[in-house]
């Protein structure tokens, strides 16, 4: 229902005649990053998942729209994804991934590799080349764009 109504808002709005582009993107921005960290919470207070592996992969979320609304507000350029990875692709990962614990059951949340939780390895592991993913990005664009910011 979230992903409709993000997805209509701008639509209706420009059907009616009564965009406020500005108001709008700050709006719909802000209940973006509200409603994601309600879903991230909410999936680490479930049984399919744990806090720590859910806030990890919020940091990480909130990490890369900070660096797209700070391109944004900078370069005036709004990409949507980064390494074939956006908004739509974490959603549809956010929808996969409670059919698929619940399909598999708890005990995949339990299941423990030197002690530590597999889930928090893999979601550290991933995390962290998201990280460095992130890292890269920013080198590169410096890079690329420092003439323009320069100026």
């Amino acid at each position: 229902m979230n992903w409709l109504g993000d997805s209509l808002d701008g639509t209706l709005a420009r059907y009616r005649k009564i965009e406020r582009p500005d108001f709008g993107y700050f709006l719909d921005h802000s209940c973006d990053l509200i409603s994601q960290t309600f879903i991230f919470v909410g999936l680490g207070l479930s049984p399919y998942f744990t806090l720590f592996s859910a806030l990890l992969a919020l940091s990480m979320y909130l990490l890369m729209t900070s660096f797209t609304y700070l391109k944004v507000l900078i370069l005036k350029t709004h990409h949507l994804s980064y390494y074939g990875m956006g908004a739509t692709e974490l959603r549809l990962l956010l929808i996969a991934w409670p059919l698929f614990a619940l399909w598999y059951g708890p005990s995949m949340i339990d299941a423990r590799f030197m002690g530590a939780r597999c889930i928090d390895i893999t979601i550290f592991i991933l995390s962290s080349l998201v990280f460095t993913a992130f890292m890269w990005k920013v080198w590169s664009d410096v890079r690329r764009f420092r003439p323009i910011l320069d100026k």
